[in-house]
């Protein structure tokens, strides 16, 4: 998805993506610590459950039209002249289709998509794309190995805060999961842009406890919130 559609969807207005750079940059100033921000609509495009989804509706609506081969057929003889085998196949045929179409188009709505993707799929994969940015942006070249992205991925209503290796020995991994809290309800509540900003509060908070700010703190990450386009 497009930057501007996404910010669109989330009701991020350039005002308040401004706030959240503000907001990262005044935290950033008490600590050594760095903090990223960064959003996707979806990790992955899940087009494999999708298909196999279609496909077992398909294997489905093609056993019932199966069983249902008589009264087809009786339907048939009442409406064409001349039936055969040939046109009782294509109906079942391109019912089954039709049903794989339909069943198709259903899946990538998505709240219906979100419900047949399961769980554990959802959080692998939006781990991988965080892990991957992290990579990708250099949140772990910090000279104290003390950068942490907040990660959020849309569609799978998913959050992820990967520490550096400085930061990790230092902060218990439940020491983040208040900012999670944090992102979900604000996501649920349709405050996007505020979840961030207390996020970054909280994440800031967190960071100048166990990386204090020094005489020298050079700014070694963009400030504000990456939009990724998937």
């Amino acid at each position: 998805m497009k930057k501007n559609r996404l910010l669109k969807l989330m009701d991020i207005s350039p005002t308040q993506m401004r706030e959240i750079a503000d907001t990262v940059a005044e935290a950033e100033k008490k600590t050594t610590g760095e903090i990223a921000l960064a959003v996707v609509y979806q990790s992955d495009s899940y087009a494999f459950v999708e298909l196999f989804v279609a496909f077992c509706a398909s294997f489905l609506s093609f056993l019932i039209l199966f069983l249902c081969a008589a009264p087809i057929w009786n339907l048939l003889e009442r409406t064409v002249w001349f039936p055969s085998p040939a046109q009782l196949t294509a109906v079942i045929g391109s019912s089954a289709a039709t049903v794989v179409l339909i069943v198709y188009l259903l899946v990538n709505i998505p709240a219906i998509d979100r419900l047949i993707i399961p769980n554990t799929l959802k959080n692998r994969r939006v781990y991988a794309r965080a892990l991957q940015h992290f990579v990708e942006s250099g949140v772990y070249k910090t000279t104290e190995h003390s950068g942490v992205l907040i990660f959020a991925s849309v569609l799978e209503r998913k959050f992820f805060v990967i520490a550096d290796s400085g930061i990790a020995a230092k902060v218990a991994q439940n020491e983040w999961d208040g900012i999670c809290k944090i992102m979900t309800t604000g996501l649920k509540e349709h405050q996007a842009a505020q979840a961030f900003v207390s996020a970054v509060k909280e994440c800031g908070r967190i960071l100048q406890e166990h990386f204090p700010n020094k005489a020298e703190n050079p700014n070694e990450l963009p400030d504000g919130l990456v939009v990724l386009e998937d």
